[in-house]
């Protein structure tokens, strides 16, 4: 759906929700990992294999669109642009939450 904002207009929104560490947040049913356990290696291979075709759809489209079909709380519909941005925050805060564990080993 064609938008009439800027297509990056909700990335400070997305970054202030992702990068306040002292708001935890409970995952939707329907996102919550299985207890399966999985190397790292697989799940490193998952993430490149992700990540690859990601940058490979920023690439090949035109990212200023809106997906109205799937709108997350709080933000409503975000602009392909937007739902990379989501991805990469999300992503930094999997990966800050991971270290602070690390560092408490």
């Amino acid at each position: 759906t064609p938008i009439q904002r800027p297509i990056e207009e909700k990335s400070a929104q997305i970054d202030a929700v992702f990068m306040d560490s002292t708001v935890k947040y409970t995952s939707p049913d329907f996102i919550v990992p299985s207890v399966e356990r999985i190397s790292g290696g697989e799940l490193l291979d998952a993430l490149r294999i992700t990540v690859d075709g990601i940058a490979a759809y920023a690439g090949d489209h035109d990212l200023s669109f809106s997906c109205p079909e799937f709108e997350v709380i709080g933000f409503g519909a975000l602009t392909a642009q937007e739902w990379i941005h989501f991805l990469t925050a999300h992503s930094r805060r999997h990966v800050r939450q991971l270290r602070n564990i690390v560092s408490r080993i």
